[in-house]
């Protein structure tokens, strides 16, 4: 089983703020994730990676993946 934990989702953000994805690769991304039950999380993170990988999957209900929300998912999956 893959194992993701916050440093990925820290990557894929960092490349969104560098201009290397596109919000709907982001979206894309997280919806994919957000789909498997072979993916696991990590153990004491895995509230806020389930958090983060729903605010990036569904930008209807969290709002477009801008510089704000980018900021507010890297500070929750941060602390």
């Amino acid at each position: 089983m893959v194992v993701l934990t916050t440093d990925h989702i820290l990557s894929v953000l960092r490349r969104f703020q560098e201009g290397e994805l596109t919000a709907a690769d982001v979206e894309a991304w997280a919806d994919l994730i957000e789909c498997r039950e072979d993916i696991d999380y990590q153990p004491e993170r895995d509230e806020d990676i389930v958090e983060a990988i729903f605010v990036l999957a569904n930008p209807v209900l969290n709002g477009s993946l801008d510089e704000a929300l980018t900021d507010q998912v890297i500070a929750s999956i941060s602390a």
